[in-house]
């Protein structure tokens, strides 16, 4: 089995891909979970608002016409015991002005509401009051909201990635980095070991299956190619070497035979010219005008040898008897 030391260059850009986009999805999550509480905490204000119209604004307006001002502070005490609500002001006929709570936020909500007494034949506007409502709190509150859900989304994204980090090196960067040693150490002269992954079990045909059945297909055919190659650059290496020896051997004949017919040239003796000979005798005039048998001059002047004997025509011109004595043995 091979070793490898693991580097994570590709699971470290994962997670930081991972971890910016939880990031941004938390972010956008979170964003939207604060803008439905403050959504829902400008409703809980405008319900208490409208709750104080319908259940305390008669009793408020029926105490101010009657001047009773021990009824209108019960009714503003129990108005300011409402959610975020801070301060009270109550304004009416006949110089009553009742304040309750005091301004100490910078954001609030106001709200101004007429005071209409409905009589039998017509209205009469006795005063007004004045309702204002603390942000602070709504504000604060969505703060720590926000803290618990960055702190549980944080959680959440460190245990996702941690299981996306282990999950994702299980099931595939051990398995990249085994293959990628196996590369490095492949050499195509030997024969080659299969690679097998290290896993218990395996899924049928799945990506790195096939990925894995190619690079042992590749290793074996890489390692049949150098024998086909080996093996043929051997018969051409065994070929060219026979024919050197051919041809040193041809060489050498070809300059044997030069040498021989180099030789055989030198002592080689050319008659040229035109021989003076003599129509009746068959005598050669050499340069010094001295006549010498015909076999004598070519002796002279080259290397041919003669021996004498007698044709068939000159022993019946000659010797007539021994002729006739040949033909009749022959």
């Amino acid at each position: 089995m091979f070793t490898f030391q693991l580097k994570n260059k590709l699971i470290y850009r994962l997670l930081v891909y991972i971890l910016l986009f939880s990031s941004i999805v938390t972010t956008i999550i979170t964003a939207t979970q604060i803008y439905i509480e403050y959504q829902r905490d400008i409703d809980v204000i405008n319900n208490e608002f409208n709750k104080i119209e319908t259940s305390f604004k008669k009793p408020i307006i029926e105490a101010l016409w009657f001047f009773n001002k021990n009824a209108l502070k019960l009714q503003l005490e129990g108005i300011s015991n409402l959610r975020d609500i801070e301060y009270l002001e109550l304004v009416g006929e006949g110089n009553i002005s009742i304040k309750i709570g005091h301004k100490t936020s910078k954001h609030t909500i106001k709200k101004q509401m007429p005071l209409i007494y409905r009589g039998k034949t017509m209205d009469h506007k006795i005063g007004h009051l004045i309702i204002i409502a603390s942000m602070t709190k709504v504000y604060s509150r969505l703060f720590d909201r926000l803290i618990i859900i960055l702190i549980t989304q944080s959680i959440k994204t460190f245990l996702v990635t941690t299981f996306m980090y282990l999950l994702f090196h299980f099931l595939v960067i051990r398995h990249i980095a085994l293959i990628g040693m196996y590369l490095k150490k492949f050499n195509f002269k030997i024969k080659p070991q299969l690679l097998v992954l290290r896993r218990k079990y395996s899924s049928h045909d799945d990506e790195l299956d096939q990925a894995v059945s190619s690079i042992n297909e590749m290793a074996l055919n890489l390692y049949d190619s150098y024998k086909t190659i080996k093996s043929e650059l051997f018969m051409r290496i065994q070929a060219e070497k026979k024919l050197q020896q051919a041809h040193d051997q041809l060489e050498k004949r070809v300059l044997e035979r030069t040498q021989d017919l180099q030789k055989a040239l030198s002592e080689v003796k050319t008659l040229q010219g035109f021989l003076p000979i003599c129509a009746h005798c068959k005598k050669i005039r050499d340069d010094k005008g001295f006549w010498s048998a015909i076999e004598t001059y070519i002796h002279k002047h080259s290397n041919a040898k003669f021996s004498h004997g007698i044709c068939p025509e000159c022993i019946k011109t000659h010797y007539p008897i021994k002729g006739d004595e040949k033909l009749s043995k022959s």
